[in-house]
């Protein structure tokens, strides 16, 4: 039936039958260990993740504190760090796929301390400048 009709509307200019659809690819990327905000006991750290998408995942990436710790071109996405020093780090996942998109998720967590939440550091406010109007005084004379 639909054959049937988009076949008589083809020639009517005043229809455009819909020819095109949606295509794309969704990527995601999950941390699974360690979780959010977590607290890891000793120095060392096995840190997991996967890369769910509906094309091909072409390569993801790990870093560690904002600095490239390894390349991943296929799973298992996996691995283990030694000699963390005590406190706050994080780890962010960059995975891209074969249609070129990509995703990302970052996760906080702590070394031999629970984690603590950075407190934000105030911005300096400009201090006002006073400037003083001149004065103009005119003395008149016969």
């Amino acid at each position: 039936a639909i054959d049937g009709w988009v076949a008589t509307k083809s020639a009517d200019v005043r229809y455009k039958v819909p020819v095109e659809y949606c295509e794309g690819s969704s990527i995601q990327v999950n941390i699974t260990n360690p979780t959010s905000r977590s607290r890891t006991n000793g120095d060392s750290l096995d840190i997991r993740f996967e890369v769910i998408s509906d094309k091909d995942v072409d390569w993801a990436e790990m870093y560690l504190d904002g600095v490239l710790e390894q390349k991943f071109t296929v799973p298992p996405y996996r691995k283990t760090f030694r000699g963390l020093s005590q406190g706050n780090h994080s780890v962010r996942i960059v995975g891209h796929n074969t249609d070129g998109r990509t995703a990302e998720q970052t996760t906080d967590f702590a070394i031999n301390q629970d984690y603590l939440t950075p407190t934000p550091t105030p911005t300096p406010s400009l201090t006002p400048t006073v400037t003083t109007t001149p004065t103009i005084s005119l003395t008149l004379t016969p």
